[in-house]
């Protein structure tokens, strides 16, 4: 833990104001810390503390650029900068738990080093939801969040319209039937109270960025598979220890859409396995599990996982300008096979090559077209 090169405490007037902790931790994502960070130092709130920690990160982790980007950024509503490099990994549950030790904060507000709190309100907003509801003792605020991809340009919103109906009525039963097969609230975009913590005990068991650990956007070989798999792994354990121990509190709807899910995931790591070859004992898995897995070779599976290795593609593929251009192409390529057919003495094997290749490129329009429509249902059907 390093604070020595930076500026000491801040004595600012509004100190009096609940001291709020920002945590900020950071894994082999520190491309975009300083953008992070940034939206940290131009909060207006009056008294931050503000702690970056890196988890033992293997690409290193930039600690003097961090430190004098701090120190020529920072306010007097900065009261307390802390800079911590983990010895070893230790998982991001434990790693928080340990900033938690650290922190000196009445509350907390969590982001990782890769993404970035919407505007300069954000922290004064959660304060003045929990002074307008102080008679309610408010331990826990969620907050919407938005899914950019990594140059930060929006895609959709985490909780949806449906979740937010059924908050608002309380429909503590249709809550439990989404919790089934997707997460609901956001893990981070969230502030905390201390106490909160001591109610629930460990937790040892925004805008946000596409492209971080958890999506596997950035991630190329051997450290891919084992962190990605780890992560679609932790998928898989809920459902073996949260819904199929519990099957008869859901629907048949809502346990198939989780079983659904399970399979799904379950394919993503037999593939990441077949593909990598990634030791038993590295992947905690069980002898019988492991045998299952690594013998697994069906044509199905190969076949997700190639679409899988290749989703962003596929994704980019289908956009609206994609489809349009490949419609005009197509078009273009019919039409100039007609006009030389009617106003020259084209070759014939000319005019069938242009007719062909315009059938073709409007046979990849419907295509791409079909894609993008199966796309967007699937991601209905995931929100359910």
């Amino acid at each position: 833990m390093s604070d020595m090169r930076l500026r000491g405490p801040c004595e600012s007037e509004h100190a009096q104001a609940p001291l709020i902790s920002a945590l900020v931790i950071a894994y082999n994502n520190s491309d975009f810390i300083f953008d992070t960070l940034q939206s940290v130092l131009t909060q207006d709130y009056p008294n931050i503390e503000l702690i970056v920690s890196d988890d033992h990160s293997t690409k290193g982790f930039p600690v003097d650029e961090i430190i004098d980007y701090i120190n020529k950024h920072r306010g007097e509503n900065i009261q307390r900068v802390l800079i911590n490099e983990n010895e070893e990994n230790m998982g991001t549950v434990r790693h928080v738990e340990k900033l938690r030790g650290m922190s000196r904060g009445e509350y907390e507000l969590l982001i990782a080093a890769d993404d970035v709190w919407k505007d300069s309100r954000v922290f004064s907003d959660f304060m003045d939801f929990v002074s307008a509801h102080e008679d309610e003792h408010v331990e826990w605020v969620v907050s919407q969040l938005e899914m950019c991809d990594e140059r930060m340009h929006f895609d959709r919103l985490f909780v949806n319209e449906n979740t937010i109906d059924l908050l608002k009525r309380g429909d503590m039963e249709g809550l439990r039937e989404h919790i089934a097969s997707v997460a609901i609230l956001p893990s981070v975009g969230c502030m905390y109270k201390k106490s909160f913590f001591d109610k629930i005990g460990s937790l040892n068991a925004y805008k946000h960025r596409g492209g971080g650990v958890s999506h596997g956007n950035r991630r190329s070989g051997s450290e891919k598979s084992e962190v990605y798999y780890k992560y679609r792994r932790d998928f898989m354990r809920i459902f073996e220890n949260e819904i199929e121990p519990h099957r008869t509190f859901f629907s048949e709807e809502a346990y198939n859409r989780a079983r659904h899910l399970y399979n799904y995931n379950k394919d993503i790591c037999d593939n990441i396995l077949s593909m990598h070859e990634i030791s038993k004992n590295e992947c905690d898995l069980s002898e019988g599990t492991t045998r299952s897995i690594l013998g697994s070779g069906n044509t199905k599976r190969k076949i997700i996982a190639a679409i899988y290795r290749k989703k962003n593609a596929v994704i980019r593929l289908t956009l609206k300008q994609e489809i349009l251009a490949s419609f005009v192409r197509g078009s273009c390529l019919l039409l100039f096979t007609l006009l030389f057919k009617k106003y020259s003495a084209a070759s014939p094997i000319l005019l069938y090559a242009l007719c062909l290749l315009g059938i073709l490129e409007c046979c990849v329009c419907l295509i791409k077209l079909l894609t993008n429509i199966a796309i967007k249902i699937y991601r209905i059907y995931l929100r359910r």
